[in-house]
């Protein structure tokens, strides 16, 4: 039975070069409870009737390939839109075309609903409506609406204390405990909130203070991470190293005094390092990574999937932890390429005796699929998003006893923060 979306509100867009088509899907949106149903043969009439409509479309439900105008030009002419409507897509081409249109559309910050090859069905056209009614998923800061800090002022607040280490957590698969957790570096400015990265990072390394800001993470990682091993919860801590700290041949010797400072054993202790980090110095990077490895640290290799070079990073670097990139994970659910590539990628990692964290788990769907492919380690919003250090330990003994409990099996209570004497 099909699910009749609550769409008394709803306006419409069909836009197909084939007069018969669009009759269809008209006929399809009325049989849902759309009235409101407007067609254009191409993106240049579609974008006319956007522009003289006197109400905004809700959805737009366009083809790809049409004369005149294609769709791949009516989506970038609709994302200039102050307000786009959320689109879905519909090809008689392959699946693989499909989905890279699909990609498109989200390369300009569209809401996507979903894509649909030629001939669909009802239901099908229905299962991608329904997402009109629900509120577009949390999205990612666009880089571009982020507020930019200059150098003075990041050199400030970590001057001011304005820095502050935040926490994602991580689960192992096989049981859905918590296990870890990623340190994520936030600045909290006082006229603008609490920012995130790409407000900093990029002004950090052109001004040398991406050091300065690693040092911060760090020490704020070890330091919270025995906090939690005192009152019970034995989690590791990964850390994103920078492409400056990794020319610092003392780097490990530091590390390894930091955590002997706060009693914290290495084997706790992940560093995570991007390709834009391995692009530094070979020699000086695999000294560096190897006495990480041998004073007990864990090293990974972080956003794999989307780099040129990792696969030969793989080869000649001592990593003991691959970190599948967000994109590569989210895409497998639904992109049978991409699904493959992820499945090879774990058993790759396992035949080197690499353990693998899936990033960007926000669904059940994504969450069932890397546990099926035997990843070890979760982390993404459905499981938690980030949080202050000193949420962490509350945030622990809310969870069912069976997945969270701290050793010992005893529930935590609130948590004091470190004393710190840097």
């Amino acid at each position: 039975m099909l699910r009749h979306i609550a769409a008394a509100n709803v306006k419409a867009l069909v836009v197909d070069d084939d007069a018969a088509v669009r009759r269809l899907i008209e006929r399809q949106l009325r049989r849902l409870g759309i009235e409101a149903v407007r067609t254009a043969a191409d993106g240049a009439e579609a974008m006319r009737t956007v522009e003289t409509s006197c109400t905004p479309f809700d959805v737009v439900i366009c083809d790809l390939k049409m004369p005149n105008e294609d769709g791949l030009v009516l989506l970038r002419r609709l994302a200039a839109l102050s307000h786009p409507p959320a689109i879905i897509l519909t090809s008689g081409e392959d699946p693989l075309f499909l989905d890279a249109a699909r990609r498109v559309g989200l390369g300009h910050h569209l809401r996507i609903l979903g894509a649909i090859s030629k001939p669909h069905t009802l239901t099908a056209l229905a299962e991608l409506l329904a997402g009109i009614e629900a509120p577009p998923s949390a999205t990612r800061a666009h880089p571009s609406s982020a507020p930019l800090l200059d150098g003075a002022e990041i050199a400030s607040a970590l001057e001011a204390g304005y820095a502050e280490a935040w926490f994602q957590p991580q689960i192992a698969l096989s049981t859905r405990r918590v296990v870890g957790v990623e340190a994520l570096l936030r600045l909290r400015d006082p006229q603008r909130g609490l920012l995130l990265p790409a407000s900093f990072i990029g002004p950090a390394e052109k001004h040398g203070l991406l050091a300065a800001l690693t040092e911060f993470v760090l020490c704020q990682a070890v330091t919270w991470c025995q906090v939690w091993h005192n009152h019970g919860f034995q989690l590791s801590v990964s850390v994103n190293v920078s492409a400056t700290t990794m020319h610092d041949l003392s780097y490990p010797d530091l590390a390894a005094a930091l955590c002997a400072k706060r009693g914290v054993c290495p084997t706790k202790v992940v560093f995570e390092l991007t390709e834009s980090s391995l692009a530094s110095d070979a020699t000086a990077l695999l000294d560096i990574l190897t006495r990480l490895r041998l004073k007990g640290f864990r090293v990974s290799i972080d956003d794999f999937g989307t780099g040129y070079s990792s696969l030969d990073q793989l080869r000649t670097l001592p990593f003991n932890e691959l970190k599948l990139d967000h994109r590569l994970v989210q895409d497998a659910a639904h992109n049978p390429r991409s699904r493959l590539i992820l499945r090879n990628a774990v058993a790759m990692a396992s035949e080197l005796g690499m353990s693998t964290v899936a990033e960007g788990v926000e669904s059940a769907a994504v969450l069932d699929l890397v546990s099926d492919l035997r990843c070890d380690l979760a982390q993404g919003f459905l499981i938690a998003a980030p949080m202050p250090a000193d949420a962490v330990a509350e945030w622990l003994a809310h969870r069912p006893a069976a997945s969270s409990a701290p050793a010992g099996g005893s529930r935590a209570k609130a948590v004091p923060g470190p004393d710190f004497d840097r």
